[in-house]
């Protein structure tokens, strides 16, 4: 999806460049189909008429290029802005949780889905057998959830749409780090290691 989106951002760049590049040519004179030949004095006047009428024409068409050009050219940079800037990190769906508390090296793993919005919502863990609950927030990158009141905490970034990581405070009240991996549902791990539940 990544490459998908650096390539679309490459084509609009190239189009916008070359747009720019036949904006700055200079416009043609008027097609020679439209000049009238003249061989006597009694003509002469009516073909400059003519002639003067079919620059206009050209110049008022030449005139609306750059216009045409500008309109498309904003609305490619809104596209780009849109893929890039306004899509945000969705942490909606399932992920697995890989954790480690001060004082151990074994980690406890747990798959957790969160439900909801794009900046807030909730989710479900799975520790010990059993479904623990809280909510999240999501501002930017940074990441928060938690499982209530006197429970464990747990902050984090994304370091890209498929992967998290940070610190948490164990209901204990020890300090661990944290990742979490994307997953498909059907393929979360069950809780595995020694470890402390979060609540």
């Amino acid at each position: 999806m990544k490459t998908i989106r650096s390539l679309i951002a490459f084509v609009v760049l190239i189009a916008f460049v070359t747009m720019m590049q036949v904006a700055a040519v200079p416009a043609g004179l008027a097609p020679t189909s439209s000049e009238v030949t003249v061989t006597g004095a009694d003509e002469q006047a009516p073909g400059l008429i003519e002639q003067t009428s079919a620059k206009k024409v050209v110049k008022k068409k030449s005139a609306l290029v750059p216009i045409i050009i500008g309109v498309v050219a904003v609305g490619a940079i809104a596209a780009v802005l849109v893929l890039f800037v306004f899509k945000g990190n969705d942490i909606r769906g399932t992920w697995q949780v890989t954790r480690f508390l001060e004082g151990s090296s074994t980690p406890f793993i747990f798959p957790i889905t969160f439900t909801g919005e794009k900046k807030s919502g909730t989710f479900v863990a799975v520790q010990g057998g059993n479904n623990l609950t809280g909510t999240y927030t999501v501002d930017g990158k940074t990441v928060n959830f938690d499982f209530g009141a006197g429970s464990s905490t747990y902050t984090g970034t994304f370091t890209d749409k498929d992967n998290l990581s940070g610190t948490t405070v164990h209901t204990s009240g020890k300090t661990g780090t944290w990742t979490a991996v994307r997953t498909a549902e059907a393929s979360v791990s069950q809780p595995a290691g020694s470890g402390e539940p979060d609540r």
